[in-house]
């Protein structure tokens, strides 16, 4: 089996070296080549024949690839090391560096949408999430913040409740499909897969695989539940938001804070309408098969 590898040195504490997955590719006999995911041309190295693309880094690294690949018939494997890892984690893709490299010849896929809002920006891919109100708001703020490496995650999550609880409620008016949401919104988030930002799981029950996108939004009465579980979060509740699924998403935006995957956009002069979607062409995401999530054989 030839693989391209895309390879963040830096991703997590560093630790995977180019030399160790080089050791561990060998060892289970892949043919492969390793690119720095820091390469300007991407989108040529993702084009050179391969049986499979992996992509070893965290978040920011996984979705730069999966927006970019040009053949989408080619299946994607993940190698988390990053600190969120949320996608990964969505897909149920977890354990030793080791254990995932073994399942990545077994040929066990899952169908992986992709998200596209079309904007005041023009058209952008997007794998993650779409947020537009104060979460998004925070996670700007957590982004400008040189936060700890170790304690991160806990850290952006205090980010989160300061900039909540000061905040004013208000969103753009948001339709899925042909319902209107509630006015009074904290914030919304338009999730492609269940977990978002600093390992919250925002839609827990959301599939990247179904063609549906998942509308996770907090009301200004639900503020104070919402606070509570961020500062809980090892008791493992159900998260406070409210859920909607749909097709279509459209917005009416104002210049709200809002987050495209980690991309924050500038706001619009005078406004401007959003609409996301999912495109038709789906991706094929490699799975161990021990995974908690519904699997279907690669074709």
């Amino acid at each position: 089996m030839q693989v391209t590898v895309i390879h963040n040195p830096t991703a997590g504490n560093g630790e995977m070296s180019v030399e160790k997955l080089s050791e561990m590719m060998e060892a289970y006999g892949y043919r492969f080549r390793i690119h720095s995911s820091k390469e300007a041309d991407l989108p040529a190295i993702l084009a050179e024949p391969a049986d499979l693309v992996a992509v070893a880094g965290g978040d920011g690294t996984v979705g730069k690839v999966l927006r970019t690949l040009p053949d989408r018939s080619r299946p994607v494997a993940v190698l988390p090391m990053g600190t969120a890892n949320n996608i990964a984690r969505s897909l149920g893709i977890e354990g030793q560096p080791q254990d995932l490299l073994r399942s990545w010849s077994e040929g066990r896929t899952k169908r992986f949408d992709i998200g596209v809002a079309v904007g005041p920006w023009g058209r952008r891919r997007f794998i993650e999430a779409i947020g537009v109100g104060t979460v998004a708001q925070a996670m700007a703020q957590a982004d400008a913040t040189d936060l700890p490496q170790e304690g991160e995650i806990n850290h952006a999550r205090r980010i989160i409740c300061d900039v909540i609880r000061q905040a004013k409620a208000g969103c753009p008016i948001v339709t899925v499909d042909e319902w209107t949401l509630p006015e009074d919104l904290l914030f919304v988030e338009v999730m492609n897969i269940n977990h978002l930002g600093p390992n919250l799981p925002v839609a827990p029950f959301a599939d990247s695989g179904d063609g549906l996108l998942d509308i996770a939004y907090v009301r200004e009465h639900q503020r104070e539940e919402f606070l509570a579980w961020l500062d809980d979060q090892k008791a493992r509740t159900p998260p406070p938001f409210q859920l909607e699924r749909g097709k279509r998403i459209g917005m009416t935006w104002s210049g709200e804070p809002l987050r495209v995957d980690d991309e924050f956009m500038a706001p619009p002069e005078g406004g401007g309408a959003i609409i996301i979607e999912l495109e038709e062409e789906p991706l094929r995401i490699v799975i161990s098969s021990d995974s908690g999530h519904s699997q279907q054989s690669g074709g």
